[in-house]
């Protein structure tokens, strides 16, 4: 691999730090502290059932799940990320005590976090240096990567901006949220906004369940169901296994096995979700 690609694309990285992560969603918050500034409710001030703090918690702990993976797409790993991985991997379960797909994750972030113990100038550019090869095939000739964009998997003709990210772009309009670099410049089909997505969804309902937001939990669960179906679990697979084929890196091979066993997971965790939100639909 070239050095001066890489070189560049940590020049950019540091760059995007500084002005802030890109691949988020924007959401407008109102004065009482919730999300999109949804209505409170006059219920609000009841303290919730413990059934539905502990269903709220459960779509808290969701959505920074869904936020960890979309860092890691969207920008290299420093510091911070770092300490986010290692975090979520202080609270993993023992070896061999998931199963299936759930194993998935679990080994796979073990594997992150193994790659993380040791930290330092050096690891960090070896790491940005993978990033930019598998996302954005730099510094390789055939020019495979790991494109992060829905429309590049379902597409015919592998294109960006086609049908997938005009889905995409109609649903976060409905939603009311809005990618943070909003200048059209990135697809709304991006896989971190996508994933960022699934994690408003986790957060407006733990905000309905708790703070009396002005959402319907049933129809939350029901949407993230949906966009599981028809923008995750249709394509990230595919991207997934170009991660592995371009990257060098333990650290992005762990990366890949944890969000495919996510991604396989969240088949019957949606499914769940919908019918442990039915009964305080509104």
């Amino acid at each position: 691999m070239g050095t001066t690609a890489c070189t560049q694309e940590k020049e950019e990285a540091v760059q995007v730090e500084a002005e802030g992560a890109q691949g988020e969603l924007r959401q407008p918050t109102g004065a009482d502290g919730t999300a999109d500034g949804a209505a409170t409710q006059a219920t609000s001030s009841a303290a919730p059932s413990p059934e539905a703090a502990e269903l709220a918690e459960y779509c808290r702990e969701r959505a920074e799940t869904y936020r960890l993976f979309a860092r890691l797409i969207d920008r290299e790993v420093n510091a911070d990320a770092r300490s986010l991985v290692l975090a979520a991997c202080a609270g993993l379960p023992a070896q061999g005590q998931a199963t299936g797909a759930e194993a998935d994750v679990v080994e796979g972030m073990r594997e992150m976090g193994k790659a993380l113990e040791r930290f330092d100038r050096d690891i960090e550019n070896d790491l940005a240096c993978d990033y930019a090869r598998v996302f954005l095939a730099a510094g390789t000739y055939e020019g495979t990567a790991a494109v992060p964009y829905e429309s590049v998997y379902t597409s015919e003709e592998h294109l960006l901006m086609q049908d997938a990210r005009d889905q995409v772009r109609a649903l976060f309009r409905a939603a009311r949220v809005m990618p943070n670099i909003h200048d059209g410049s990135i697809p709304e089909d991006f896989a971190p906004f996508e994933l960022d997505y699934m994690a408003v969804l986790n957060d407006r309902i733990a905000d309905a369940l708790t703070k009396g937001a002005d959402y319907d939990p049933a129809s939350l669960a029901q949407a993230q169901r949906d966009f599981y179906e028809h923008h995750i679990a249709n394509w990230f697979g595919g991207m997934l296994s170009d991660v592995e084929k371009v990257t060098k890196q333990r650290f992005y091979r762990g990366f890949a096995r944890a969000l495919r066993g996510l991604v396989a997971c969240e088949a019957q965790d949606t499914a769940d979700l919908v019918e442990a939100c039915a009964p305080y639909a509104r």
